[in-house]
């Protein structure tokens, strides 16, 4: 939102030596970082062309005019617009990110440090590759799922189809038939005519379970138990761990490039991830980091870290190249997470196929065997 009057009033009486409260770091760090309003797509494009109009010699305030006239979305428009306003009003960029619920404190720290430094550029780089990063994750793991749930969903429709409309009409004739049915028919015949109520109740337990997620969340020992309970699944949970790792890595390594110290590195990092029982992790190792502990020491005992990443947390502390050993981590683990995701879809998706085969060839095997019989009696 652009500066009000009541702001540059405040603004005014600032210098006039009148107190105004001013948040400290750390109350920064406890907020909730960024909004959902704006897109990773959009913060990389952003950040990517901040980072090319600087390099070419405009100055932010020119460089983010140039942005609103090619930004299409109105939406993005009016908030590059309230940037220029506080710009034009003599804040710097990065107090117009920090009264922006749109930008989280991570990015807001970063780009202090880099007006500090006068490395802006390289800030706005580093943010733009850090969002397509997480782009590209996102997409990995989407890309990975997509053509088996598609595969999981059809077969769902196509068993719901056989029991509901073709074994009635099969029991139909049976009737008439009059002869005992083989048991393998029966047990079909019994499923299907219960099957209604079966779907009923799975949906009304996935709607319970849904309404259970939203009403607890945000409690700690949900999100802890929902975690820990993503772990356990078999393929799934090492894979979502691995990718809520990478973004770990990148946010850590981003922000201790930054020079942003440790502790405070983590309490953003915790707050960035979205996975409970690694948000705890990383706040158990501030908490180590603050009583006097190196930060491979906080995280040696904790199974959600590989014996990779604190060896070379180690040797970061040791050499003090903490944040290019990370980087160096973060393209190691993004290629097995690409690797990983082919592997998950070409595992899924045969035994999706195999599954649904073999749960229409015991329908049909059982729907065929009284006829089967019958023409064995003649």
């Amino acid at each position: 939102m652009a500066i009000s009057i009541e702001k540059i009033q405040k603004n005014s009486s600032k210098k006039k030596g009148v107190k105004v409260e001013k948040p400290s770091m750390m109350a920064l760090l406890n907020k909730q970082l960024g909004s959902q309003n704006l897109k990773d797509n959009f913060k990389e494009y952003f950040y990517a062309e901040l980072a090319l109009l600087l390099d070419s010699g405009l100055n932010m305030k020119s460089a983010l005019e140039l942005l609103m006239e090619q930004e299409k979305k109105p939406q993005y428009q009016q908030l590059i617009s309230e940037l220029i306003i506080d710009l034009t009003a003599g804040a710097k960029f990065s107090q117009t990110l920090k009264v922006k619920r749109k930008f989280s404190a991570y990015e807001y720290f970063s780009v202090q440090i880099g007006e500090e430094t006068g490395s802006l550029g390289q800030i706005f780089k580093g943010l733009s590759e850090y969002y397509a990063q997480r782009i590209n994750q996102r997409r990995n793991f989407i890309g990975a799922l997509t053509y088996p749930l598609v595969i999981f969903f059809t077969a769902i429709l196509a068993i719901s189809f056989m029991f509901l409309f073709m074994v009635p009409m099969f029991k139909e004739v049976f009737n008439r038939m009059g002869n005992e049915l083989p048991w393998l028919t029966q047990k079909v015949i019994v499923l299907s005519e219960n099957f209604s109520s079966l779907l009923l109740a799975f949906l009304l337990f996935a709607i319970l379970l849904f309404l259970i997620h939203l009403r607890f969340k945000k409690t700690e020992s949900y999100q802890n138990q929902l975690g820990l309970i993503i772990l356990r699944i078999p393929f799934l949970g090492p894979m979502m761990l691995r990718n809520y790792s990478l973004r770990m890595l990148q946010s850590l390594r981003l922000l201790l490039e930054s020079k942003i110290p440790l502790t405070q590195a983590l309490e953003l990092c915790s707050q960035m991830i979205t996975f409970y029982p690694l948000q705890k992790a990383l706040l158990e190792a501030r908490d180590s980091v603050l009583k006097g502990a190196s930060f491979h020491e906080g995280i040696k005992f904790n199974k959600l870290f590989s014996s990779k990443l604190i060896g070379l947390v180690k040797v970061g502390e040791e050499t003090n190249q903490m944040a290019k050993l990370l980087g160096k981590l973060c393209d190691q683990t993004e290629k097995e997470i690409e690797h990983q995701s082919k592997v998950l879809g070409n595992i899924i998706e045969p035994l999706i196929i195999v599954f649904l085969g073999a749960f229409v060839a015991i329908i049909l095997i059982s729907m065929y065997l009284p006829m089967f019989q019958l023409s064995s009696a003649y």
